[in-house]
C-alpha cells in the first residue's frame, strides 16, 4: 500500500514538474515573442522619428538627383546646361555649409571664392569663370547690373521678345506645382526649336535660358523653410530662376555651353545669397508637428 501511495505520489510530481516544464517553455516563448515585438515596435518609432528628423532640415545631398530626372526634356539640346547648373549649385552649397557656421558672417568674396574653386576642380576653364566670377566681387548686385547691361545691349530683338515673354508668362502663373513651369516651358522650348526665324546663336542662347530656367525651378521649389507665406516663397523662387536663366543667357553668347553654365551659376548664387542667404545655407528646421491627444 505504502508503495503505491508513494508511487502515485512519485507519478503525481513527475507530472506536476512536466507540467511546470511546459507551462514554463510556454510562459518563455510568450516573452520571447513579446519582447521582439516591442522591440520592432521601438525601431519602427525610432526609425519614423530619425526620418521625420532628417525631413526637418533641407538635405541637399539627393536634390541634384531628385531635380535631375523631374526636370529633364530631352527635346532641348542644352539640357544638360541646367543639369550641370544644379549640379554645380549643390556643390557650392554643400562646401559652404561644410566650412561656415550659422554665426559666421559669409562675404561676397567668400561665396565667389569657393564657387571659382569649385568650377576649377570640375575642369571649367578659367578665363571663361573670369568673364563672371571675380574673387575681388563685393558686391552680389554687381553680377545682376552686369548681366541686364549686356542683355539691353547685346540681345537681338527676337531674343528680348521670346525671353520677356516666358519670364511674364511665369510671373504671372499661379502654379499648385512644378510640373505646371515645366509644362509651361517645355512649350516655348518646342516653339524655340521650330521656329525658323531664328538665327543659331540666338536659338541656342534661348534654349540654354529655358534649360536653367526649367531646372532651376526644380531646385528651389521646395527649397525655402515652409514658414514662410505661399506668396513670399513663390515671388523668392521666381526671382532666383529668373536670375540664373538670364545668367545661362548672357553666359552662352559671351562663352559659349560652358559660359552658359558659369554664368547661370554666378547669377544664381548672386540672387540666392542675396535675398535668402539664411534660408539657403542655414535652413530652419520646419515646425514641430502637434503631438497626439493621448487618452
Amino acid at each position: 500500500m505504502n508503495k503505491i501511495i508513494n508511487t502515485n505520489v512519485i507519478n503525481k510530481k513527475e507530472s506536476l514538474n512536466l507540467q511546470d516544464k511546459n507551462y514554463l517553455t510556454k510562459t518563455l516563448t510568450a516573452m520571447k515573442k513579446l519582447f521582439l515585438t516591442t522591440l520592432l515596435a521601438v525601431f519602427a518609432v525610432c526609425f519614423t522619428a530619425c526620418n521625420d528628423d532628417q525631413d526637418d532640415y533641407l538635405d541637399s545631398s539627393n536634390q541634384h538627383k531628385q531635380t535631375s530626372a523631374l526636370a529633364s526634356n530631352p527635346n532641348n539640346p542644352y539640357d544638360e546646361v541646367g543639369e550641370s547648373h544644379n549640379d554645380l549649385i549643390e556643390q557650392v552649397l554643400n562646401d559652404l555649409r561644410a566650412n561656415y557656421s550659422h554665426s559666421d558672417s559669409i562675404s561676397p568674396t567668400d561665396i565667389f571664392t569657393t564657387a571659382r574653386t569649385i568650377l576649377l576642380n570640375n575642369g571649367y576653364d578659367i578665363n571663361t569663370i573670369n568673364l563672371f566670377i571675380s574673387n575681388e566681387l563685393t558686391d552680389y548686385s554687381i553680377i545682376e547690373s552686369n548681366i541686364n547691361d549686356y542683355i539691353s545691349t547685346n540681345c537681338s530683338q527676337d531674343v528680348l521678345k521670346i525671353m520677356n515673354r516666358i519670364i511674364n508668362g511665369i510671373d504671372n502663373m499661379s502654379a499648385d506645382n512644378y510640373n505646371d513651369y515645366k509644362s509651361y516651358i517645355c512649350t516655348e522650348e518646342n516653339n524655340i526649336i521650330n521656329d525658323t526665324n531664328l538665327d543659331k546663336t540666338d536659338k541656342s542662347a534661348l534654349l540654354c535660358f529655358t534649360s536653367v530656367y526649367r531646372f532651376s525651378l526644380c531646385y528651389w521649389y521646395d527649397y525655402f523653410p515652409t514658414t514662410n507665406e505661399a506668396k513670399e516663397k513663390d515671388s523668392t523662387l521666381k526671382r532666383i530662376a529668373k536670375a540664373d536663366a538670364k545668367g545661362a543667357l548672357i553666359g552662352l553668347l559671351r562663352g559659349g555651353v560652358e559660359g552658359a553654365i558659369v554664368g547661370g551659376l554666378a547669377a544664381s548664387l548672386a540672387k540666392a545669397i542675396e535675398i535668402a542667404a539664411n534660408a539657403i545655407l542655414f535652413p530652419e528646421p520646419k515646425p514641430e508637428k502637434p503631438l497626439k491627444p493621448t487618452n
